[in-house]
């Protein structure tokens, strides 16, 4: 499998538009990979995570290849994870050609999605709402993926975060959430075990929270879980990743904490292979 981060930014992005923070000044000094957007990322190059306002700029950057991109998991309603101005542009007359595009989330996005496309007549556009637990095979282009649907431990409105398996390989992708609830743990352990897993850390080293969001105490806590039930061992490649210029670390800063904990640090552009 192989996952690239296209964007790894909470809502504001770093450096945060009209910031004056001393970790936006230092992280737009530094450049590279100290500047985030917003948190997207595309699985084995045909399944994407979120639809944030970056989904242009990742296209152009990265030269999305859209012919081979027709399905898209939603976390939640935010608008940096949700941008539903931008499906607008699968209309007639601004995409051509326009491929048939799903979308997969929860009962509050798949609503304001079909509402969305019959106001403004879209017979390419569909969508498929998931409840927790439940598990569904999304076929690609030239790839089926098993993707199993948990319940966020986040403020916005049915949020999800998502099970990714493709070829015997599995991978943890939970964002905007913070520490898991016990059922889902067990459905976790039911699963088997994960080759990758990314954990939001959107306090980096700053903060210990452990509900809507997580930071480095709450990602190490989760990980010693996931390796004491099995569902993960040293041989998991765990990643952190959506963060905020709120919890005061650069990508430079944040690389040193993580690496105490064996941690990698998400950065724009990153690519996983496994």
């Amino acid at each position: 499998m192989k996952i690239k981060y296209l964007g790894t930014a909470a809502y504001e992005g770093v450096p945060s538009l009209f910031c004056g923070c001393e970790t936006c000044k230092k992280s737009l000094e530094a450049g590279g990979k100290n500047l985030r957007t917003r948190s997207q990322a595309l699985i084995d190059g045909q399944l994407l995570i979120d639809f944030p306002p970056d989904t242009l700029v990742h296209s152009q950057t990265y030269k999305l290849d859209w012919a081979n991109i027709s399905n898209c998991l939603i976390t939640h309603s935010h608008s940096d994870h949700f941008y539903i101005e931008d499906i607008g542009m699968m209309r007639h007359g601004y995409a051509m050609p326009c491929n048939d595009f799903t979308y997969y989330s929860g009962k509050e996005v798949v609503t304001k999605i079909k509402d969305y496309i019959e106001k403004h007549s879209m017979p390419r556009v569909f969508c498929m709402q998931l409840n927790p637990y439940q598990t569904v095979e999304i076929k690609s282009k030239s790839v089926t993926h098993s993707v199993t649907a948990y319940p966020a431990n986040h403020c916005a409105a049915q949020p999800l975060f998502y099970s990714i398996e493709n070829n015997g390989k599995r991978l943890l992708y939970a964002h905007d959430t913070g520490v898991f609830d016990e059922q889902t743990f067990v459905f976790l352990k039911k699963e088997g075990y994960f080759n990758l897993v990314s954990l939001d850390c959107t306090g980096c080293n700053r903060f210990d929270w452990v509900d809507h969001h997580m930071g480095l105490t709450a990602n190490v806590a989760v990980k010693n879980r996931l390796i004491k039930e099995g569902i993960a061992d040293q041989n998991t490649i765990f990643v952190l990743n959506h963060f905020s210029h709120n919890g005061v670390a650069t990508y430079d800063e944040m690389v040193e904490a993580a690496n105490a904990h064996s941690f990698t640090v998400s950065y724009d552009g990153l690519e996983i292979n496994f």
